[in-house]
């Protein structure tokens, strides 16, 4: 079964450029390939130039795109389903998880708080 999720920028205007992804889409998954491979407004809108993908990777060449569709630009996320929505505002990723009523968290802390979760749990 897919997480979903969207994958956006918010523009000076205040609008939002997003993309879907169909696999993937919890923190552990697309969360930390943004964190630790899209860091940079460039490199963030070459990867939504793309448009839609199945999977996000490292790099946009590796990305898979079974599921082609074009970039959307609104004033608002579009529904896709999605589980999870990412957003690069103010230099900085922050996140949702759709089904909980809570807004925007910082991606950082949220994968902060797994490492740490997974060390008590390993022992380490």
């Amino acid at each position: 079964m897919a997480t979903r999720s969207l994958i956006g920028i918010e523009n000076n205007d205040g609008t939002i450029t997003h993309i879907y992804c169909h696999f993937d889409g919890y923190v552990e998954g697309v969360g930390k390939v943004l964190l630790q491979h899209y860091r940079t407004e460039d490199r963030i809108r070459e990867m939504l130039s793309h448009g839609d993908r199945s999977s996000l990777s490292e790099d946009v060449a590796s990305s898979v795109y079974s599921i082609k569709s074009d970039a959307v630009t609104s004033t608002a996320w579009s529904d896709a389903g999605q589980d999870y929505v990412y957003l690069w505002r103010k230099g900085h990723w922050i996140y949702r998880d759709w089904h909980d009523d809570f807004d925007y968290r910082p991606l950082e802390t949220a994968m902060e708080m797994l490492s740490a979760e997974l060390e008590v749990r390993d022992g380490v």
